[in-house]
């Protein structure tokens, strides 16, 4: 049944867009509520700078100046784990993209109206040409985050997309965004909210470190120094264990940490802990949905997000609640997580499940092949160079270094305390949104 939306001309006129998608009856009402009070302005109103990032390609270097990225920008915050790095002399090419304490961040290309606040005790770093830099005075910044990631903010920053290969925000168009502005109160008590959840998922990332750190010293890792030799070469048994002719499969960068565990000794193969590992099936996600359904894309930090559902049935592949679900396909390969928030999951072709035995804890595990020592062995059995696979065999071949019990109990509590401070901040920041959201519709009310 087709749907109508009338729009007056001035609106037209403001925005210079004619297409219906802009003009959806669900954008309309979100801007029809904000407009019915006198507490609602233009963004311009508080912006002080407004800017995109470093246009071009760049060259990554091993350290430097932070490179900002959209997959850096989740949830309100900036996910420096996945951080690149340019060199100084790129970074003073744009130095408009230069981040400042309290900025705001937002995505507008690509992965659209993903929005975070820049830390107070922010070290130097930059945004690449798919983000906007937003400087703001006279409104508290913290507030402006989370309103732009309700409904009001969210809907307002994604209806400004245009294309349909890939959408992009032409980002001064974002000073047309309406921001309803609460009394200063108000706006600290939404503040302080959403400081604690920012608190709480810094706490899970210093947990995760201290995980991984303990996992290192443990393993001498800490005073390892590997060489970089120029080139390599491989015995015939090697060549002959591996079923592998390739130069990549002995390339120093994936192998010499597994040379390193395998000379420390106390190790173990990941198929000898394992009492399965099951490669899924792609399924079609339908509203209709009886399980949830998840894919590579679903596997963010070190958990498994579920955001579709699936029909059950007998050819689709289960995991339960403490499995681990590993990428074996595309440009993510060796991205891991655990299925922590679920009772059980169907799962697509791209991920392969790993039941673990009783001998070993899943969250030690996954420490593990999420640490540099499971990551390069991950890489050096991918085959095919257009579109990677890593076999469910060559995982089962993956080197499992094994420590004291109480060393594995003790990394394993530290994973499960970092995936508990994530969930609740996830928590705090869904509470805070509705906060925002129910004091509009309240004044609305009133």
């Amino acid at each position: 049944m087709a749907v109508w939306s009338e729009v007056n001309q001035s609106r037209v006129t403001e925005f210079q867009r004619f297409d219906g998608e802009f003009y959806k009856p669900e954008n309309e009402l979100i801007m029809d509520i904000l407009c019915q009070t006198n507490k609602t302005f233009p963004v311009a109103k508080y912006i002080v700078e407004l800017t995109d990032g470093k246009h071009g390609g760049v060259t990554y270097t091993k350290e430097g100046i932070v490179f900002l990225r959209n997959q850096n920008i989740k949830n309100g915050n900036i996910d420096f784990l996945d951080k690149k790095y340019i060199s100084l002399n790129e970074s003073n090419e744009s130095k408009r993209a230069e981040l400042k304490p309290l900025d705001i961040v937002i995505t507008t290309i690509g992965t659209l109206g993903e929005v975070a606040i820049v830390p107070e005790n922010i070290e130097r770093c930059t945004i690449n040409q798919n983000l906007v830099r937003m400087s703001i005075a006279n409104i508290n910044p913290y507030y402006l985050v989370i309103f732009l990631m309700t409904r009001f903010g969210s809907r307002q920053i994604i209806r400004l997309a245009s294309g349909n290969v890939q959408p992009i925000i032409v980002y001064p168009n974002l000073r047309k965004i309406f921001i309803y502005e609460p009394d200063t109160d108000d706006q600290q008590e939404i503040a302080e909210l959403f400081k604690r959840s920012i608190k709480l998922k810094s706490l899970s990332h210093s947990l995760y470190f201290q995980a991984q750190e303990l996992l290192e010293k443990e393993l001498g890792m800490d005073q390892l120094v590997l060489e970089k030799n120029k080139s390599y070469e491989a015995t015939f048994s090697e060549v002959v264990g591996s079923h592998r002719i390739d130069a990549q499969c002995y390339k120093p960068d994936y192998i010499d940490y597994e040379k390193y565990l395998r000379k420390r000794g106390n190790f173990d193969y990941l198929r000898n802990v394992l009492s399965s590992s099951i490669k899924g099936l792609q399924a079609k996600a339908v509203v209709s949905g009886n399980i949830e359904y998840v894919s590579i894309k679903d596997i963010t930090g070190l958990e498994i997000y579920s955001r579709e559902k699936c029909r059950q049935s007998s050819k689709i592949r289960v995991a339960q609640t403490g499995d681990l679900l590993l990428a074996i396909t595309g440009a993510t390969i060796g991205k891991i997580g655990i299925v922590s928030r679920s009772k059980e999951v169907a799962f697509s072709g791209d991920l392969l499940s790993l039941k673990t035995k009783d001998n070993i804890d899943p969250y030690y595990l996954l420490a593990v092949i999420s640490n540099r020592i499971g990551q390069s062995q991950c890489q050096r059995w991918i085959t095919g160079s257009t579109n990677g696979h890593l076999s469910p065999t060559d995982v089962n071949k993956i080197v499992i270094p094994r420590l004291a019990a109480h060393l594995e109990k003790s990394i394993s509590e530290l994973l499960q305390a970092s995936i508990k401070a994530c969930l609740e901040s996830e928590q705090l920041l869904e509470q805070t949104k509705k906060r925002v959201e129910d004091l509009i519709e309240g004044v609305i009310e009133q």
